[in-house]
């Protein structure tokens, strides 16, 4: 993957009473995996689209927010006076993109031009209100996640797993439905390769490769974190119970499916976006740094706050990474935003369980990067000497919060644990040992097969096994595919409907200490026998490495 740039991904208005470059009012951005309030930030949307209401200059010299109707793939356009709009074809559709890049850093000044602080708010502190955060339950000591910390212990450095073919049919089934679902629901080809496959293979199973799904699911944001806890179980359950069997009672194999997964065009739009990989994830620590080194390098005067709580242990991570008092980049909070012109809200996700909305007479700008936060300033440092290739597809909030959410809950997280606990216990049932069976199902899909997919598609998976394996393969893929896609359009429209969003805004509640009463703490996965076998599995292999 190459070093990645920042970009901004950004709703803002088609039309504005305001100046082009004079920052009238404070604008917010704010980088989170769901919206609390989305019924009024659509409203707004869809008012600036028409130009009836005031919006952010800044935001108007970057992308505007396309108009979106039907359910269709269309063309979605957009203005933009400082960042050059390109259009490319992705399976029949047209769609324009902005790119990113070291290159494109000299028109950072006209960009921001009229902002004369940023202020960062939140650093990775996940404490709430003055109140310790309460920590949810973890899975890693179960059998499973024991067996792959033992597997992780022996395995070289470098080893990428094996190429297990059921395992790949079943995976590869998967992303086919989830790519199937947002198709049907009207979401763009860039939006749903993002979303369910460049996501997942560059950025997520690397990090689960290296340190376990069992990690990854007890240490990301508690929006992920739910969603794989409640739909996992779902994903398991309907491969055991349906998929498993069939194969069992040998249904043949579905041919018309299989055909479709051959020639779906999306394998085309695949190669196009993968020369225009996108930035991985930005966390409130590599956000504040980029940001502050990228406005450095386009010889920018603009100041880059960090705000944080009085008493914030945030406060001696952030003086390393060089912002102090002495210098005006580092300070509380509250003079924090009332000093800056632009307020990037980096905070825990719990905090959406409060349920606030942004004023209206804030601008608000969405940045929605696909990935995740733990090696973007390793890419950005790496990137000082190869130019990034990071994009921004064109696509809005109304559509991104949906796919993020769902994807969380499908591929990238939450359907990708129900799987491989399903195989596991199969695999192991029918004789083949825990370390092997690891290695057959999680090692499969986080190392070899995420490679293969990142470097050659989906189908160059099928096309490297050999013809036995490539029967084992249509199998499951031919037994998976129907039950993944009865849970994954479940999951959609409850996300669609707002339900998934509610839930987890009660659960923020819940698993936080407040108003003197106690938290319900979220268990863990990682002590199952799977996950102890993972810890053997890795504890061979060096972090971020294959």
């Amino acid at each position: 993957m190459a070093a990645a740039a920042p970009t901004f991904t950004t709703i803002t208005p088609t039309t504005t009473t305001t100046s082009s470059n004079k920052i009238t009012h404070k604008t917010i951005c704010f980088n989170t995996p769901f919206i609390s309030s989305i019924k009024s930030l659509q409203a707004r949307v869809v008012t600036r689209a028409n130009g009836s209401a005031h919006g952010s200059a800044l935001g108007a010299s970057m992308v505007a927010a396309p108009v979106v109707s039907g359910t269709e793939p269309v063309l979605l356009d957009f203005e933009t006076s400082v960042f050059k709009k390109e259009k490319v074809n992705l399976a029949g559709y047209d769609e324009y993109i902005v790119r990113g890049g070291r290159d494109l850093f000299h028109l950072l000044p006209e960009a921001f031009k009229g902002i004369k602080q940023i202020g960062v708010i939140g650093w990775g502190s996940q404490e709430k209100e003055g109140l310790p955060a309460f920590p949810m339950g973890k899975i890693d000591q179960t059998r499973m996640w024991k067996v792959g910390e033992r597997v992780r212990a022996s395995r070289p450095a470098g080893d990428l797993g094996p190429l297990y073919p059921f395992t790949a049919g079943v995976y590869v089934a998967l992303m086919m439905a989830q790519i199937e679902v947002l198709r049907q629901k009207g979401h763009s080809y860039s939006e749903i390769i993002n979303e369910s496959l460049i996501e997942s293979v560059d950025s997520l199973n690397p990090f689960m490769h290296a340190r376990g799904v069992s990690f990854m699911v007890d240490n990301c944001s508690t929006t992920a974190r739910l969603g794989s806890r409640k739909w996992a179980p779902r994903f398991d359950y309907n491969l055991t119970q349906q998929a498993l069997v069939d194969v069992d009672n040998g249904a043949p194999i579905n041919q018309d499916l299989v055909k479709r997964f051959f020639e779906d065009p999306v394998h085309e739009a695949v190669k196009v976006c993968a020369e225009l990989r996108p930035t991985v994830d930005i966390s409130g620590p590599a956000q504040a740094q980029n940001l502050r080194d990228s406005l450095a390098e386009a010889k920018s005067d603009i100041v880059v706050k960090i705000g944080l709580r009085k008493g914030s242990a945030s406060f001696a991570e952030a003086r390393a990474a060089g912002f102090t008092e002495e210098n005006g980049t580092l300070g509380d909070i509250y003079p924090t935003i009332a000093g800056s012109d632009l307020v990037l809200l980096l905070i825990s996700d719990s905090a959406q369980s409060i349920g606030l909305d942004f004023p209206k007479n804030i601008s608000v700008v969405a940045v929605c990067p696909k990935g995740m936060g733990p090696s973007v300033r390793r890419l950005y440092v790496q990137g000082k000497e190869v130019n990034g290739a990071g994009i921004n597809a064109s696509f809005g909030v109304h559509q991104e919060y949906k796919s993020d959410i769902f994807g969380e809950r499908g591929i990238l997280l939450g359907a990708v644990h129900g799987i491989v606990e399903s195989l596991f216990r199969r695999y192991t049932e029918h004789g083949m040992s825990e370390e092997l069976a690891y290695k057959n199902t999680v090692e499969c899909i986080t190392g070899v097969i995420s490679k293969t997919i990142s470097t050659k598609g989906m189908k160059a998976v099928y096309e490297s096994l050999s013809e036995e394996g490539k029967k084992d393969f249509l199998t499951a893929y031919s037994a998976s595919y129907h039950p993944c896609m009865e849970i994954l359009y479940e999951c959609y429209e409850d996300v669609a409907s707002g339900s998934e969003i509610r839930s987890v805004i009660l659960a923020g509640r819940r698993f936080h200490e407040k108003e003197g009463l106690p938290a319900f703490p979220m268990g863990k996965i990682d002590q199952t026998r799977m996950w102890k076998v993972g810890e053997r599995v890795r504890a061979s292999r060096h972090l971020f490495e294959y």
